[in-house]
């Protein structure tokens, strides 16, 4: 799958399984993410405090569908 700028890459994954009745699979990639939210956890607060970045190389993208 090949995604281009400002496409949602959870909606299109969504799409492609739904589309293609895929019940469970294994992504992997890499490329150029414009706006991505992270979240990163407070251990004094036991919170997750989310932080948005923009324009990043992603050099590894790795995870399970199902």
């Amino acid at each position: 799958m090949v995604l281009r700028e400002g496409d949602d890459v959870f909606a299109r994954l969504d799409e492609l399984v739904g589309h293609e009745a895929i019940p469970a699979a294994v992504i992997c990639g890499f490329g150029f993410v414009r706006k991505a939210t992270f979240g990163f956890f407070d251990f004094q607060t036991k919170q997750y405090r989310p932080k948005t970045i923009t324009d990043l190389d992603l050099t590894n993208l790795t995870g399970s569908l199902a």
